[in-house]
């Protein structure tokens, strides 16, 4: 697995309901980059909607993550 910057919060939300490691964030508020530890079959997956998630599941990762991005770091 590799490193890699996720500005889209929906598949940073993704990557975290998969359980992929999250390892920092970077930017300002606004523009915050969320750095994940994931191989890029993940990715592949996520914009190939090849990948069933459980909706409570994709939608409490999106909401921890909006979280992350109104703290100050």
């Amino acid at each position: 697995m590799k490193e890699v910057k996720v500005s889209d919060l929906g598949l940073a939300a993704y990557l975290k309901a998969h359980a992929y490691p999250l390892v920092g964030i970077e930017g300002p508020p606004s523009r915050r980059l969320f750095l994940f530890e994931a191989p890029e079959d993940a990715i592949l997956a996520y914009y190939a909607d090849r990948d069933q998630t459980s909706a409570r599941t994709l939608f409490a990762a999106w909401r921890d993550l909006r979280g992350l991005t109104m703290q100050a770091f």
